[in-house]
């Protein structure tokens, strides 16, 4: 029977697909399917991801089935990343076939099963394509984010092509919300990097977009030269197609800047080049821009000559964009000829193709569906008439049983439809209020991240000039009842600045936008730093504040700084403040050490007033304390606890406690680093501090706020350094014309030009000054604008407000 049922579908096949093509691929098809039904594992659904990106373009149903066979098979192997890649090539075929939603739901599907730190390459292509889909449904926000992620994830792996391509993409986003300063900007720097590497495609795509970046600009010179450089690689690399295709972009801005002749020249060596390819569409795209040079030239009957031959094309190929183009240029013609009754007639085909694309693109998916019905009904009656001749004396005999079945099978067929329209309709509606509480939700969180973004720049400003001051004013005092309230007035300046930290990550950690950065990380200066800046609090209490270091620890590491930081910051602020009497102590240990990684314990532990068993475990919920007395006595938002383990866990490391309570409590975690190869068992280079270095150093500030200009410049003048202030970007330019220069302090946030498109300006200057090193000085932790910062050309970055020893820190290296 099995053999039978093979053999009515081969026949099948073979019917429904007369054409010698169709049948070749279905023989093709059904050969790969019988391999693959006498293999198992990981290999049948490689085979069939295969398999189903073969088929993908020719045949949608076929594809789409054996793609949901390879999910299902991988789902039983449990290999996510294989899943991973099943889900990718399902994307590919809705995608292929204009199913947008279904492939972005498939792109996410995958982007979730990927392993970050496994898989980060192809997780990085899942987010890219993901993001053209995005993009080609004119949802540009969810595009950018998409390339964004993506660009993070290829310079952390310094892959160099990814990251030319993603310069490109990031900047066709802005082109498209009419941010052209920053188009120009990626594109540019998509430019630079392929010239670097010399990525030959990556030049010419970032030229081809600049060119139309600046015909879209009306600077027509700046687009041929694009167009140029485009056209001599082309030429270079032989492709016949691109050259058609930039000899004919090279003819509209000729057109543009009324060299007609010109044009028409380009244009005749594109079409030639074209037809010799047999590439109508583009042939027919190419004889409507000859006419309307033609026309121009008042050449009138040589115009309606090449449009009627884009007509005849248009119509034997039926592309409705190239007749709607088509019959708009015979209108013309027929209305320059003051042949009226002609004209109207082209301009109702006009009008009409121009409705119809619309309407076709509304009617595609119906007539996909009638398509399907119309397959599956032919082939149900093919299945049986084989039947019959396979059997042909069986069939006779059971003629009125197989009645009987065919009855009952259309019923069951009928009750089938019916039920499954009426789960659709309900499923549908589901979707719908699924989609719609989704769009809220992402609206609120959105809206959520703004304010805090928004209120966290506005405190650190002026929080920026309160501890400032207090610095100032430590270093300078000598009355010592003085200096003890200027250190109440630092200790709670640096509290307040610890809650707008934890309230930051809290907002980041719960939508899933905080990731693990891998960059150079020395432990040793992390506690040291920690230790110093919790000295004066632990002192005031009357507590030992106590180091214990494990100085086989290696001082290379690859590893996130800033969550290390923040993480033991706060596990030691908790312990000082719930320690009356004794001592707190941070350790760090050397767990295990391995060729090219190192697994570090880190403890705090404190003699404070202890954790009861049944609350340690609520602790580390946000907003959460042992109890509502314990926060009258000791106040405290609740956050540190629930932040430290949220940071821990994105670093890969789990939080644990042990404390008895009147005793005492200690909080641990373990986190492994990777050795840092270049730098590993070098000894670790001191940056000089002594701030005598600088004097005579020249530096120009430019802040639109005097109380960060009045900070800034106390500390740098007790340094010796000259200063200059500005208010604006535009005037900081200007400057860099007039004074020479040691460094520039550039805020990121000024009125008339800002800080990143000052530095632009600065690097493209091309003058001896424009190397100048330029530190951002910005109060924003947000991802997006520290991309931006190393996008635009700056060398570094102070984060609002910052220390006397940070300032001291970038001046060191940099001058």
């Amino acid at each position: 029977m099995t053999q039978i049922i093979r053999h009515i579908l081969l026949l099948s096949c073979l019917f429904f697909y007369g054409y010698a093509q169709e049948t070749k691929l279905r023989e093709d098809s059904l050969v790969s399917l019988i391999y693959i039904q006498k293999i198992t594992g990981a290999e049948k659904v490689k085979t069939m991801i295969a398999l189903a990106r073969l088929k993908k373009e020719a045949d949608y149903v076929d594809a789409k089935i054996i793609a949901e066979k390879a999910i299902e098979e991988a789902g039983n192997l449990k290999q996510p990343s294989l899943r991973a890649e099943a889900y990718n090539v399902m994307a590919e075929i809705e995608d292929m076939h204009s199913h947008l939603d279904s492939a972005i739901h498939y792109y996410e599907r995958a982007i979730q099963l990927y392993d970050p730190r496994k898989d980060q390459l192809n997780l990085a292509k899942a987010l890219n394509l993901k993001g053209i889909v995005h993009e080609s449904k004119g949802q540009y926000v969810k595009s950018y984010q998409s390339y964004i992620y993506a660009l993070r994830i290829y310079d952390e792996l310094n892959d160099e092509i990814g990251i030319c391509n993603e310069y490109l993409n990031i900047g066709l986003i802005h082109q498209y919300n009419e941010e052209y300063k920053q188009a120009r900007t990626y594109f540019n720097q998509s430019l630079a990097m392929a010239r670097k590497i010399g990525h030959t495609e990556g030049i010419a795509a970032a030229l081809n977009n600049l060119g139309i970046y600046y015909k879209e600009q009306n600077k027509l010179r700046e687009a041929y030269d694009c167009f140029k450089q485009v056209l001599d690689i082309d030429y270079k690399q032989g492709n016949e197609s691109n050259i058609a295709t930039s000899l004919n972009n090279l003819g509209t801005i000729n057109s543009d800047m009324g060299k007609e002749e010109l044009a028409l020249e380009l244009y005749y060596k594109s079409a030639r080049i074209k037809k010799k390819l047999k590439d109508q569409e583009s042939l027919s795209n190419t004889y409507n821009n000859i006419a309307t040079s033609l026309f121009k030239l008042q050449r009138i009957n040589e115009a309606e000559i090449y449009l009627k031959d884009a007509e005849s094309i248009g119509k034997q190929y039926n592309l409705p964009s190239i007749l709607e183009e088509t019959y708009n240029g015979l209108y013309e013609v027929e209305y320059s000829r003051k042949n009226y009754k002609q004209a109207l007639e082209y301009h109702l085909k006009f009008q009409q193709i121009k409705d119809s694309i619309q309407t076709n693109e509304n009617n595609t998916a119906i007539h996909d569906l009638e398509n399907q019905y119309k397959l599956d009904k032919a082939n149900a009656e093919i299945a049986l008439k084989n039947t019959e001749l396979e059997n042909g004396a069986v069939l006779r005999i059971s003629f009125i049983i197989i009645i009987v079945l065919l009855v009952l099978i259309s019923l069951y067929f009928l009750y089938t439809v019916q039920h499954t329209n009426k789960l659709s309709r309900a499923l549908n509606k589901r979707n719908d209020d699924l989609m719609k509480a989704k769009e809220n939700a992402e609206q609120a969180t959105t809206a959520k991240t703004q304010f805090l973004s928004v209120m966290s720049h506005e405190i650190r400003t002026p929080l920026n000039a309160i501890i400032g001051i207090a610095n100032l004013l430590n270093e300078d005092l000598k009355n010592e009842a003085h200096k003890e309230n200027i250190n109440v007035l630092r200790i709670a300046s640096q509290n307040l600045l610890l809650l707008i930290n934890d309230l930051l990550d809290l907002n980041k950690l719960e939508v899933g936008k905080m990731e693990a950065a891998n960059a150079q990380l020395n432990v040793r200066k992390v506690v040291d730093t920690i230790k110093e800046m919790f000295a004066v609090s632990a002192s005031q209490k009357g507590i030992e504040l106590k180091l214990e270091f494990d100085y086989h620890i290696p001082t290379a590491l690859m590893g996130d700084e800033t969550k290390l930081n923040q993480a033991i910051t706060n596990l030691v602020s908790n312990a000082i403040k719930f320690t009356e009497k004794g001592f707190v102590e941070i350790r760090v240990k050397l767990e295990e050490s391995k060729a090219d990684s190192s697994t570090i314990l880190f403890a705090v532990t404190d003699t404070g007033i202890g954790i009861p068993a049944d609350k340690q475990q609520t602790i580390f919920e946000s907003f959460a304390q042992v109890s509502t007395d314990t926060n009258r006595k000791y106040g405290g938002t609740g956050l540190g606890l629930s932040i430290s383990q949220k940071l821990i866990d994105v670093m890969g490391g789990t939080l644990q406690v042990k404390s008895d309570l009147l005793k005492g409590s200690e909080f641990s975690f373990s986190l492994t680093f990777l050795h840092n190869q270049t730098d590993y068992q070098k000894p670790a280079i001191e940056v000089n501090t002594d701030s005598s270095l600088f004097e005579g150093k020249s530096i120009l500030i430019a802040d639109d706020n005097a109380v960060n200009i009045f900070v800034l410049k106390q500390f740098l003048k007790k340094w010796g350094i000259t200063i200059v202030e500005v208010e604006n970007g535009l005037e900081a330019f200007k400057m860099m014309y007039k004074h020479s220069f040691d460094m520039v302090l550039m805020d990121v946030q000024m009125p008339i030009k800002d800080g990143i498109d000052a530095t632009i300006d600065i690097r493209n200057a091309g003058k001896e000054w424009s190397a100048v090193p330029i530190i951002a000085i910005t109060a924003s932790h947000e991802d997006e604008v520290r991309v931006k910062i190393k996008a635009c050309g700056m060398n570094d970055f102070i984060i609002k407000p910052f220390m006397p020893s940070d300032l001291l820190e970038k001046l060191s290296k940099y001058l």
